[in-house]
């Protein structure tokens, strides 16, 4: 087996722990729910309308007992509260402040941006009232978990719950904005579980050229990957991910092996790859439903989990089940403090999603930050065209029709967008010279480093499949941002380094996985790391105009609004970032890609940079 799987994982054995800190003492701030609430007196949450229940596929009332598990009730920060967010996150990040790289804990973060304590029994109380169940605060008193039918959302919100069908699979979803007592006015930012539409798992079938005399297919092993990316001799020093965690999220139960005593795959997988036994927790969210095993997303959850321990082999990984990722198991992640570095890969286009759903998660990953926690997110496979994506593997998108669009939550300032790259052995003597003719005792076949270029095989497969980038239409380029060259009005892409084949995160294991040379919890790369690279950014960036592809047929969409950011780079080894966050200096030049494309290879990237990675370029 020498490279057939490609997927998103080397950030996982960069991000670790880097300068634990106890923060302020906790600072009391005023109530902003009246004592009494009154239920006559209401006002309509504006933009809690998802976009994809459209009135075409409207099918009616829901049934009144329709069970409607894992709702939360989100609330916004006062204006105060969030100027005092945003410069404590500069702060974190400032080496010169108290504050630098001292990470909050939930409760602490409660204390100075959740609700007051009786605020927030308040609102509890007013849910129970309305005869809501599993009601649930959560630990940074930012949002309350609750569940319960159709007809108590109905008569709560004074909002219809209708059914939708759409392309073949029925959902139910709020027909209008939810209405709330005046009480909450300034206060409830969004409610998340209105509806079930899902975010998409990002992942796509690769075509590789080269072949294995066994099985006509070329694999990526995991001992591929060491050899690849240089990091067999931080394995030989113990550097092995050991004490480290990685949260993975999902929305499917992990399959298992019928054929081995029905262990989990992941197992399976370990086991022929000569890996250690696996440190794996499965944790369904409090108060979710058992979504069993879900055709459409079981492959991407069993691939990020097979692929996060990969890397970082001796971590600790946490797949975080739930109904659904963004909504669920990503606050969820966040709010019990489960990791250093959570992986996500499923999304939607920035346009499928709700003004209110963007808030929230706008507000839930700062919360991250904030504790020191690095999201890393794929940035999607229909290259600057997010909104056009199918899950239906007989029904591709051909062409591109709904204009530039990236990938939420890669698009979110405060998480690290991952897009694609594919190796490029170049021509014929690729084969040859980076790949060995036999596998050696792991499964490795892979001989050296192997140049790479921004994945995109729309053309040799006649339908959307590239690596996901452009400029974000709802957010503004960040300050940290600002070294790293593009125009302000876009949210900075940028292809780098991570592997990916059906976009599960190496990157995440490589920010947490190897971790004798990291000290404390690190939620964004040092800035040491972060002025070397920046400075080798004309050396390492590819002549773009090589690998441009036009996306579906249309004109070509990575020429313009800033898509070409989400082009390649060359992606370090990963002794490279780990030695130089320990105090040494990045090489000085870094090896340029070959400029000649080898179809179907394996696909690496990284884009999107958010604040943890900002000092990166």
């Amino acid at each position: 087996m020498a490279r057939q799987l490609s997927i998103d994982l080397r950030m996982l054995v960069l991000l670790v722990f880097a300068g634990l800190g106890i923060f302020s003492p906790a600072r009391a701030h005023a109530d902003r729910i009246p004592q009494t609430i009154d239920n006559t007196n209401i006002w309509r949450l504006r933009g809690s309308v998802t976009p994809l229940a459209r009135p075409e596929f409207d099918r009616g009332k829901v049934d009144a007992a329709l069970p409607m598990p894992g709702m939360r009730l989100v609330f916004s920060l006062a204006p105060a509260q969030q100027s005092s967010l945003d410069m404590l996150l500069a702060q974190q990040q400032d080496r010169a402040s108290a504050n630098y790289h001292k990470w909050l804990t939930p409760e602490q973060y409660a204390e100075r941006f959740g609700l007051s304590a009786i605020d927030i029994e308040r609102a509890a109380t007013w849910l129970r009232q309305q005869g809501f169940s599993h009601v649930t605060v959560a630990r940074s008193r930012t949002w309350i978990g609750f569940s319960g039918s159709a007809a108590r959302v109905e008569s709560a919100f004074r909002t219809a719950i209708h059914q939708y069908v759409v392309n073949g699979n029925t959902h139910y979803a709020n027909t209008s904005e939810p209405s709330l007592p005046g009480a909450f006015r300034g206060v409830v930012q969004g409610i998340t579980g209105l509806n079930d539409f899902r975010p998409r798992p990002r992942s796509i079938v690769v075509h590789p050229d080269f072949t294995s005399q066994v099985s006509g297919k070329h694999f990526l092993a995991p001992d591929d990957f060491a050899t690849i990316y240089d990091i067999q001799g931080l394995y030989s020093s113990g550097t092995t991910g050991a004490g480290q965690s990685i949260a993975i999220v999902g929305q499917s139960d992990l399959s298992t092996d019928t054929n081995h005593g029905n262990q989990y795959d992941v197992v399976t997988f370990r086991n022929v790859s000569n890996l250690p036994p696996v440190n794996l927790q499965v944790v369904l969210v409090p108060g979710d439903r058992d979504p069993g095993i879900v055709s459409n997303d079981v492959d991407e959850a069993n691939l990020d989990v097979e692929w996060s321990g990969a890397v970082a082999k001796d971590a600790n990984l946490i797949y975080v089940n739930s109904q659904n990722a963004l909504f669920s198991a990503i606050p969820y992640a966040i709010d019990q403090d489960l990791a250093p570095v959570i992986s996500v890969s499923y999304g939607l286009c920035e346009a499928q999603l709700s003004s209110s759903e963007i808030n929230t998660l706008t507000t839930v990953t700062q919360q991250a930050n904030a504790q020191g926690q690095t999201i890393v997110a794929s940035s999607g496979d229909s290259g600057p065209a997010d909104c056009d994506y199918t899950t239906d593997p007989n029904n591709p998108v051909k062409i591109a029709t709904h204009g530039y669009a990236v990938d939420v939550p890669a698009s979110l300032p405060s998480v690290t967008g991952m897009g694609g790259t594919e190796f490029s052995e170049g021509d014929a003597t690729g084969g040859t010279q980076y790949w060995s003719a036999t596998n050696n005792g792991n499964s490795g076949s892979a001989l050296s480093y192997i140049p790479e270029m921004a994945w995109n095989d729309t053309v040799i497969n006649n339908f959307l499949a590239a690596s996901g980038g452009g400029g974000s239409t709802l957010f503004s380029k960040p300050s940290w941002q600002t070294g790293a060259g593009g125009s302000p009005q876009h949210t900075f892409q940028q292809a780098f380094v991570a592997d990916r084949r059906r976009r599960s995160p190496r990157w995440p294991a490589r920010r947490s996985g190897p971790g004798v040379e990291f000290v404390g919890r690190s939620r964004w790369v040092s800035d040491l790391l972060a002025k070397q690279l920046r400075e080798r950014v004309p050396e390492i960036r590819s002549d773009l105009d090589r690998d441009r592809r036009d996306v579906g047929g249309s004109a070509d969409l990575c020429r313009h609004r800033g898509a070409d950011r989400a082009e390649h780079q060359r992606s370090p080894g990963q002794r490279q970032p780990i030695h130089l966050l320990a105090g040494g200096q990045f090489p000085q030049r870094l090896p340029r890609h070959h400029s000649r494309r080898q179809h179907g290879a394996l696909r690496t990237g990284f884009k999107g940079l958010s604040r943890q990675w900002h000092d990166w370029l």
